[in-house]
């Protein structure tokens, strides 16, 4: 005799097992908690038999799909059995495209947007990356008289940024 277990929480079928016949009831197998009788269905791809507490359903199961929050563009795990709508909303199966410094992801009319960065912040990105350049050995090159202006070069450029400001 066979028995079918399921997931307690979820009721989603788990194994079958071989049933020890009832010392009791001769005929009829010992059931032990979360398991029946009935076999459940063949589930196709996307799909997980759960048992209902009366009969086996089919529904969809999206937990190996990829998707991601339509609010920040996030990886989503789906976690639970059901409909989309239900097991993982507010998400899509359209990857994010990769966002460039500075700029904002956004989801509008089914689809990603990247949206444009103020621009006196990429000025001050623009300064920052000049000033990173600017590295204890070339202070010291600049003090020895021996950068061939470089230095000069970056404050002049850094000057006619902060003046689009």
């Amino acid at each position: 005799m066979l028995i079918y277990t399921y997931d307690p929480a979820t009721g989603e079928y788990l194994n079958e097992a071989a049933a020890q016949e009832s010392p009791l009831e001769p005929g009829k197998p010992l059931l032990m908690g979360n398991a029946t009788q009935e076999a459940p269905p063949e589930a196709s791809p996307g799909t997980v038999a759960c048992w209902t507490g009366s009969a086996w359903e089919l529904r969809e199961d999206h937990r190996r799909s990829k998707r991601w929050s339509i609010k920040d563009g996030s990886p989503v795990t789906v976690e639970k059995i059901g409909l989309l709508a239900e097991a993982a909303p507010d998400t899509t199966d359209k990857e994010p495209p990769e966002v460039p410094r500075g700029h904002k992801l956004k989801w509008a009319s089914k689809k990603w947007a990247l949206v444009e960065p103020d621009p006196a912040d990429v000025i001050r990105w623009k300064i920052d990356d000049i000033e990173a350049t600017i590295t204890p050995r070339r202070m010291r090159e600049a003090s020895l008289g021996i950068d061939g202006g470089w230095l000069a070069a970056r404050d002049e450029e850094i000057a006619a940024l902060r003046a689009q400001m």
